[in-house]
């Protein structure tokens, strides 16, 4: 099981951000 994590200050271009990746993710853009 993979435990909830929180990333800050990711930037909007990361990888992460723009690619679809396996397993729930809600980026939250301010």
């Amino acid at each position: 099981m993979i435990a909830p994590t929180i990333l800050l200050d990711v930037p909007a271009d990361a990888l992460m951000m723009n690619e679809e990746i396996f397993g729930p993710l809600l980026p939250i853009i301010t």
